[in-house]
């Protein structure tokens, strides 16, 4: 819903954006796709972006939601969708991997130019910062801060 955001994800490598403050998302997708997506990532912790990203999957497709929502938070799934389309609503932490082997995997990524983790840190806080940082991250302001010790 920001324009700086989806210029990040363009330089980024996306190849289509939708901005959901001026569109349906779910049918920008399928505009775009022509049936919706196998797989919709959710990296937004609110109940809104699940509900589009799960609108937007074609037959068969998964929504793996990766963001936390607050705890009581509740969505609403269509059972059409979910049995005569055989969609997929899932949950993910750490895209189910073993941290202590794929992260050393990232770094190596990340060291070899091959992971551009710069690119998604828009600013830095020194920690006296951190309410400032928090305050920032609430308001979608940056793709990510970083707190430095």
């Amino acid at each position: 819903v920001r324009a700086d955001k989806l210029d990040l994800a363009r330089s980024l490598g996306a190849t289509h954006v939708v901005d959901a403050s001026r569109q349906d998302v779910a049918d920008a997708v399928r505009g775009i796709t022509g049936s919706g997506v196998d797989y919709a990532f959710v990296a937004v912790g609110a109940e809104s972006v699940v509900q589009q990203a799960w609108e937007s999957l074609a037959s068969a497709g998964t929504c793996v939601v990766i963001a936390f929502l607050s705890s009581g938070k509740t969505v609403t799934i269509d059972p059409t969708r979910l049995i005569a389309r055989e969609c997929r609503l899932i949950g993910s932490r750490y895209g189910s991997s073993q941290p202590a082997i794929e992260f050393p995997r990232l770094v190596d990524l990340y060291m070899a130019g091959r992971l551009p983790i710069d690119k998604l840190i828009t600013k830095w806080y020194p920690l006296e910062e951190i309410n400032e940082a928090h305050r920032a991250l609430a308001a979608g302001e940056n793709a990510r801060g970083l707190i430095v010790f």
